[in-house]
Formats: C-alpha cells, structure tokens, sequence
C-alpha cells in the first residue's frame, strides 16, 4: 500500500522499481540501470501496480516516471524476448495500459525503445534528455504497434509523423521529436529530473486535482467526439465544477495571496 502525507516524505523499494514521495508528487523510477531498465513481466507488473496505486491516492497530485542510471527504459529484456512463447496468453500481454486520472510527466534520460517508447507516450508531457534515444522498433522485429502506441503517437504529432516513425523503426533524436511535438522539452542530463519534478511539484501546488482528473479526460476523449458534442459536454462538466468549493478557494487564496488548499478528488 502507498500513502503518505503531502507534507512528508516516502521511499519504497523494489529489485525494478523506486517510488518516492514527497510533497503530492511521486516519483516512479524504473530501476534497472545494468539492463538500460529492459522491461520483464514482473516489472511491467509492479509498474502498472504502482501508477494506479498511485492514481487512486488522494494525496499524489503528479506522478514522473522516469528512468535509473543511462536509460528511460530500452525495451524487453533480451531473456523475455529468448522465451516469448511463455508469454502467449498471459497477463503481462494482456495487461492494460495505464490511462491515468493524474497529472504524468515522463523524463526520458536515455533510451526509450520498443515498450519503453509505447510508455512514454502515456506521459501527458515529455521533456527528453540531450542522450535520449527513441525509437518504436516494432517493425523491425515483425511486431505490431503495441500499448496503443499507434493511436497515442497519432494523436500527438499526426498521422503522417506517426507512420514514418513506426513503419520504418527509426530512431528518433531529441531535436526531431521536439521539432514534432513528441517532446515538450529538451534538457541536459542533469538539468532533466529536477526541471520535470518542478513541473508536476507546480501541478501539486496550485491545481486543483479535480479539475486536472476531468481536464485529462476530456483530452483523451477528444479523438472520438465532434467539437459540438466536446462543446456540449464541457458545459455540463462547468456546471458541475461550479458547485465545487475549488473555484471558491481559488478564489480566496488568490484574495489572500496564498497557496490554495484544494480538496482530495476521490479518483475511480
């Protein structure tokens, strides 16, 4: 179980995976620097076990995923792939990709590759290392598109881009995927972390958790909706958010020049 207090401090630890909190943001750091954090079952296990964990959290306002040592995560580790007919039909396929209620930031500081490029594309933001390296290779390995990686890299930089880069297997550099709209920012090294934890610390202290978990979902439905009916329900969403007490203590803590103090949103 994952709790803390938004004023405390709190470390877990796992042979793969790292979590800490600390002041409503988490930060998930896949932990397998001698492998380039290479994906196995039991990692994409804990991974996903964390992120909704962490989702459901009244007290997590921003999570950052990130990566330790050289990589973000360099794909599936060569020993899954050596034995990939034990897969067939289990779990670690079948696993769904997590669609978060909160606010995610990835911080790419190496290679991102196969899986690990299909779970950087569920950050809502991207800030890339100067040393990163994406790339999808599915296509290369006669694979498919997988994590809904066509539809998610679609949906941020277009058909067109998002054909290039999956059917061909590229590599992708920073610049190109900032010059795209893959990645919002690019960063030296050490700069990279720090700057995308200042992102989701800033979410944590001034946003108010209901309305960023409302704002995502009108995001991610937007692929499917015409803007009249996005139009129309962003309506009925503002009616609902006026009988919030957020605007209100917006409202004070603006008057007051102060921090606001928003309530929990009790996510599903």
């Amino acid at each position: 179980m994952i709790t803390c207090s938004l004023v405390s401090a709190v470390a877990e630890f796992a042979d793969d995976l790292l979590v800490e909190i600390h002041g409503g943001v988490a930060v998930v750091t896949l932990n397998r620097p001698d492998r380039l954090n290479a994906m196995t079952p039991e990692l994409q296990k804990r991974l996903l076990g964390s992120l909704n964990e962490l989702d459901r959290s009244a007290d997590v306002r921003a999570i950052v995923l990130t990566g330790a040592g050289k990589g973000f995560c360099a794909g599936a580790d060569l020993d899954v792939l050596a034995r990939v007919e034990e897969l067939v039909g289990t779990d670690a396929l079948q696993a769904r990709a997590p669609v978060l209620d909160t606010p995610l930031i990835a911080a790419v500081n190496g290679p991102a590759i196969g899986i690990g490029f299909s779970i950087m594309l569920f950050a809502d933001v991207i800030y890339l290392g100067e040393d990163a390296r994406i790339a999808s290779r599915f296509a290369r390995l006669g694979l498919i598109a997988e994590w809904g990686s066509a539809w998610t890299l679609e949906r941020r930089i277009g058909y067109g881009a998002a054909a290039d880069i999956l059917l061909s297997g590229r590599s992708v550099s920073p610049k190109e995927a900032l010059s795209l709209g893959l990645a919002q920012r690019v960063l030296p090294g050490p700069e990279l972390l720090p700057a995308a934890t200042a992102w989701a610390e800033n979410i944590a202290a001034s946003s108010s958790p209901y309305a960023t978990a409302v704002i995502k979902r009108q995001l991610w439905s937007a692929a499917t909706q015409s803007f009249a009916d996005a139009f129309d329900l962003s309506i009925a969403l503002e009616e609902a958010a006026l009988m919030r007490p957020d605007l209100g203590e917006a409202v004070r803590a603006h008057r007051e020049k102060r921090a606001p103090t928003f309530p929990p949103h009790q996510r599903s």
